[in-house]
């Protein structure tokens, strides 16, 4: 059985990171924000060492999106 989901993406202005919000119908009162990044400089075995660390709670992942007025109002009136 699938849960019905509506979700609102949006881009930052540099196109390479997004925000993902996601509502689900059987846990209405719940947001599940996501973030995406699309380039990185590290290698592959860098960034998997990266995941187990945050898995870890060794290392916190922090991230800026700057987001056009557009989409900040998706973001505000998403319901």
């Amino acid at each position: 059985m699938s849960k019905k989901q509506t979700e609102v993406i949006v881009k930052c202005r540099d196109n390479c990171s997004c925000l993902s919000v996601d509502r689900f119908e059987d846990e209405p009162d719940d947001y599940f924000i996501t973030t995406y990044k699309s380039y990185s400089t590290k290698s592959f075995t860098e960034r998997l060492k990266d995941i187990w660390r945050i898995l870890k709670g060794e290392l916190v992942v922090d991230t800026e999106i700057v987001l056009t007025e557009e989409d900040y109002n998706k973001l505000r009136n998403f319901k």
